[in-house]
């Protein structure tokens, strides 16, 4: 009667070659945790800064007195090893009016972490941090004079930027970090600041208006009137075009109108050179600034060098859709307005640049990258329980390297619902995206030796075998 027979050797790889297999199917996922950084609770918040080169973990509001108790209000770490490299507490007032709220901003700068405070109760925005990411220069402590005025952003790489003195004068944009003037704004508060590609012009806006300011020059250009108030405004991507939306006011019903006025303004002329109705409030320039996205109940393209508009979507409007690096993302559809080709994906979500989310995000996701089109792989929640134990609900990708950070928040307290421990995980593509794409890892090959050798050592015993004990009759 036959036995087969299985050797010690044979045995060990066969275990080793499973185990191989196991580590190749566990290693083949796209993205995968890389660390966790630690969350004290709501209201805070995680995400890139200097260039994706740091994750800034800050509470941005206080509301009705809520506070921390000795928890850092800004933790700045290592995007590439989680290293803590700084930890800063506010100073400003904080629970002088519970209806106005004390703010923390971390401005997104390639060169400097940049921390600004500011409290609307008491008219105050000043630095809270100012360190040269590259060396840990502290410029707080060799400028003491920046930290005596009223701060709101900086400008070209980090050598403007908009101040005030005090609370009685008018914003002036100065050089950085000497303070020395170069153009005054006519302005007390600067809301938001934008800046062209080339880096010739700045938009500040302000309550009701816009500031249109030459940085060449050091001179303001343009003021922008609104009819209401303005709803938003970019200059194109090659810096030939500025464009602001604005809403009418009833001054019967006290009420901003659901519709909007499209100016696009031409920087070489110096003047306004078209204009649209719109129904939204957002617009878009696209395909290196030769179109632009608009609509009234509908989304266009208008090509400037045409002078004529093309219907992408009828019935909808510029504030159902998203748009980033000349793709438009509609419910279910994707449009690129460079060749005017669409194509259809799942319903998902779509909160950063260059990728979007396809599936539920309460049991797994497709990541598809808009770049190139393709799924970069599946990440499902059932398998990270202890980093999604609530699917995505928020999820904050870098801008320009291929990661991004969840959270993950418990409640400790019945009786406030904000009382939430946690932590952050960041998470890095690592892995094939092609299902091919697993011969490209070494535990693949080394797996595959394994299996190789494996076989040849059960052939090889199974020849000795025969050798050994030959079949009755079989040498007669």
């Amino acid at each position: 009667m036959k036995r087969f027979q299985f050797s010690l050797g044979t045995l060990v790889l066969a275990v080793l070659t499973i185990a191989g297999g196991l580590l190749v199917w566990w290693n083949c996922v796209p993205w995968r945790p890389a660390f966790s950084l630690p969350s004290y609770g709501w209201p805070e918040e995680a995400e890139f800064v200097t260039g994706d080169q740091c994750i800034a973990i800050y509470r941005r509001w206080w509301r009705d007195g809520y506070e921390l108790n000795n928890a850092p209000d800004v933790s700045l770490y290592d995007a590439r090893s989680g290293k803590q490299l700084l930890e800063l507490h506010a100073t400003l007032p904080r629970h002088s009016d519970p209806k106005r709220d004390m703010r923390l901003d971390v401005l997104d700068d390639p060169h400097f972490f940049c921390v600004k405070e500011s409290n609307s109760s008491h008219g105050l925005n000043r630095l809270l941090a100012l360190r040269r990411f590259t060396d840990g220069d502290d410029f707080l402590a060799r400028y003491p004079a920046l930290a005596n005025v009223q701060f709101f952003g900086l400008l070209c790489d980090a050598t403007l930027a908009i101040i005030r003195e005090d609370a009685e004068a008018d914003c002036k944009i100065v050089r950085f970090p000497s303070l020395e003037p170069v153009c005054r704004t006519g302005v007390a508060d600067v809301y938001e600041i934008k800046v062209s590609p080339d880096k010739a012009f700045a938009a500040l806006y302000s309550q009701k208006d816009l500031r249109l300011v030459s940085l060449k020059d050091g001179r303001l250009l343009e003021t922008f009137h609104a009819n209401g108030s303005i709803a938003g405004f970019e200059f194109s991507p090659d810096g030939k075009r500025f464009g602001w939306t604005d809403s009418g006011y009833n001054s019967k019903e006290y009420v901003v109108k659901s519709n909007y006025r499209l100016h696009v303004f031409d920087l070489a002329a110096m003047k306004v050179t078209q204009e649209f109705p719109m129904y939204g409030m957002h617009f878009w320039f696209c395909d290196c600034g030769r179109k632009l996205v608009h609509g009234h109940h509908d989304l266009q393209l208008y090509d400037f060098e045409l002078d004529k508009s093309v219907l992408l979507e009828d019935h909808t409007s510029t504030d159902s859709a998203k748009f980033s690096d000349d793709m438009l993302l509609l419910p279910g559809k994707i449009w690129d307005t460079r060749t005017g080709a669409m194509k259809h994906v799942e319903p998902g979500s779509w909160n950063h640049a260059f990728y979007f989310l396809c599936g539920d995000l309460k049991q797994s996701v497709r990541i598809l990258d808009l770049r190139t089109g393709e799924n970069t792989g599946q990440i499902s929640v059932a398998r990270w329980p202890t980093q999604l134990p609530h699917g995505f609900p928020e999820i904050h990708f870098a801008k320009r390297a291929d990661s991004f950070i969840t959270g993950s928040h418990k409640r400790i307290s019945d009786n406030n619902e904000h009382e939430q421990r946690g932590s952050f995980t960041v998470w890095k593509r690592s892995g094939p995206n092609r299902w091919w794409e697993f011969t490209t890892m070494p535990e693949f090959w080394v797996t595959a030796m394994l299996g190789i050798t494996m076989t040849l050592n059960i052939l090889r015993n199974r020849r000795r075998h025969r050798l050994n004990n030959p079949l009755p009759g079989k040498n007669q």
